[in-house]
């Protein structure tokens, strides 16, 4: 099997020691490079093509992202940043993903044992499926935003009676993913629910992200929110997110139980709500990303007469989390990223 090489660039001589010491102790990593800062990692480039690189976000002379952007326009590659948990730093990190960083891993905090416990077992796995992940530049440039026009009280009546809800699942590359979809619909779309495997710090980050990119009003979801049409909800990390059904409507739950499939949010508990709650007016979809989160969900979903779609392999970073969702039966239709937002509009009756 082939070994993946992985370039480190970090300007602290301990943290590359400790990174390099915990990839290299596993047998499929191969060669390790390090480089003190981007200028360093720039020459390394030129002779070396590593699988994976791993970026920190902060550093002098030339931070992360201005120096993602130039892998990216020069080398394009997977890339990983590394990123401390400072609020300034969420939102830097969101910035790099959006710019086509594959995943990223947050350093672990002043007295968080149980985080520096795990941390060399989840960064291996990280740079393990960056090293499968396809680089998917983002679409903006290629795709441009339609020019969404309102639709009349009539209609709205009727959308407001038909009470459908869109799930979404999503994990490794489904921040670009997430952008490019959301900034593409329009303000009158059904109500939303994503998940987004990620950290709890980072949640509320990426929220406002998307709130920005979207003309939907979105927001990292708390317990008891309302469902609205024209808003989406990021169900926080470290929590699962369910539907809830009263006199009033649709509302979220959210809960600590055990993590499912590894994950907590998981899609599946989302989408398992979603067919109980919502029935056949339920709009599932499942995005970008690695292992199986989802596909029993969207499964039940499809066996309630809701309408699940799946993004395709080609415009996929890594297309485990859809795949297994096609071969379990659960996924009408197999949709490319730059297709989905019109596939959504014209399914909820936009």
């Amino acid at each position: 099997m082939k070994k993946i090489h992985v370039l480190i660039v970090d300007d602290s001589p301990l943290m590359q020691a400790w990174l390099k010491k915990i990839l290299s102790a596993d047998p499929e990593i191969g060669e390790i490079i390090t480089a003190q800062n981007p200028y360093e990692a720039r020459i390394s480039l030129q002779t070396k093509r590593p699988d994976v690189i791993t970026l920190d976000v902060e550093m002098p002379g030339m931070d992360g992202i201005s120096f993602l952007k130039e892998i990216m326009s020069t080398f394009p590659s997977p890339v990983v940043m590394v990123s401390a948990y400072t609020q300034e730093n969420c939102q830097t990190t969101i910035r790099a993903l959006s710019l086509g960083a594959v995943d990223f891993i947050p350093k672990p905090g002043p007295g968080l044992e149980e985080e520096k416990e795990t941390f060399p077992q989840r960064l291996l796995s990280k740079v393990k499926d960056a090293a499968q992940a396809r680089t998917v530049l983002p679409l903006s440039a290629t795709f441009p935003h339609p020019n969404h026009q309102g639709i009349e009280a009539g209609r709205r009546h009727f959308l407001k009676e038909q009470g459908s809800l869109i799930g979404i699942g999503a994990s490794t590359g489904g921040t670009q993913a997430l952008s490019f979809l959301l900034s593409r619909l329009p303000e009158e779309i059904p109500p939303i629910v994503i998940v987004q495997h990620m950290p709890p710090q980072f949640t509320g980050a990426f929220a406002d992200h998307l709130d920005q990119v979207s003309l939907l009003t979105v927001k990292e979801a708390c317990s008891g929110d309302r469902l609205k049409r024209g808003m989406a909800q990021i169900i926080p990390g470290g929590k699962h997110g369910q539907i809830q059904k009263d006199q009033q409507g649709l509302f979220l739950s959210l809960n600590e139980n055990p993590p499912v499939n590894h994950h907590r949010p998981s899609v599946d508990v989302l989408f398992q709500s979603l067919a109980l709650i919502v029935r056949e007016k339920g709009i599932g979809i499942l995005l970008t990303g690695m292992g199986e989160d989802g596909a029993h969900g969207l499964l039940a979903m499809r066996k309630q007469g809701a309408s699940t779609l799946a993004q395709d392999e080609s415009t996929s970073t890594i297309f485990g989390m859809p795949q297994a969702a096609i071969k379990l039966g659960a996924v009408q239709e197999v949709v490319p990223l730059e297709e989905m937002p019109a596939r959504l509009i014209k399914i909820a009756g936009l």
